[in-house]
């Protein structure tokens, strides 16, 4: 799977990054827990930047009130400040559902927000939805409380041509943090700035994955 995206503005950048990350998974069919994502050269510096970026990485829960009955949907999600601030796949949170085949609007929605789930320090937080974007695919939620370990932003100098880039995050269907995916950014030169083409396979089972440097700074 390809995205080509413009370094400027880089939260842009960074909106599109996320929305290549992957679908949805929550308890769709289609999230296989046993798929093996396919790597590249530079996979092997996987174990390294995950423990840089772990930290920031959290597990995002939504239930939704439908017609007929509850709905959950679960996928991954990152820190963005130190306010708490979270961005993650805007279809993980979104009203506006498919259930049972049938096109529905929750008429209710609860968001939770896991950080370090699984561990001693693990806390769970009742988020608010701050800003949804279908069209870009992703989502900015809000939890109360200071998140000093976030995901700082690459400059746009700071990514050159045949860098490997990482995908990693909580999968929604084994809770356990790892890095789904890795690929190659490409760097074009164009006028007023550069253009950067992502190659990566879209991991199915951690939606709202961030895509990072080697050093753990997010795309």
């Amino acid at each position: 799977m390809t995205q080509r995206m413009r370094s400027i503005p880089l939260a842009s950048a960074m909106l599109l990054a996320l929305a290549l990350a992957g679908c949805p998974s929550g308890d769709k069919e289609s999230a296989k827990a046993g798929s093996a994502p396919t790597t590249v050269p530079g996979s092997e510096k996987s174990g390294a930047v995950l423990e840089k970026v772990r930290p920031a990485l959290v597990l995002v829960r939504a239930t939704f009130h439908v017609p007929s009955g509850t709905v959950t949907e679960r996928g991954a999600g990152f820190l963005i400040s130190n306010d708490g601030h979270v961005m993650t796949d805007a279809g993980v949170v979104a009203a506006a559902r498919s259930v049972s085949g049938m096109d529905v609007v929750a008429t209710s929605r609860s968001v939770e927000v896991t950080l370090a789930p699984g561990t001693e320090q693990e806390r769970i937080f009742g988020a608010r939805v701050e800003r949804e974007n279908p069209t870009l695919g992703v989502a900015t939620l809000k939890i109360d409380g200071p998140t000093p370990d976030y995901l700082a932003t690459v400059l746009a100098d700071g990514v050159e041509d045949g860098d490997t880039v990482f995908a990693c995050g909580y999968s929604a269907t084994l809770g356990m943090a790892s890095v789904q995916a890795t690929g190659l950014a490409s760097r074009h030169e164009v006028a007023g700035g550069a253009l950067f083409e992502l190659e990566i396979p879209a991991p199915a089972s951690a939606a709202g994955a961030p895509l990072v440097t080697e050093e753990g700074k997010l795309i």
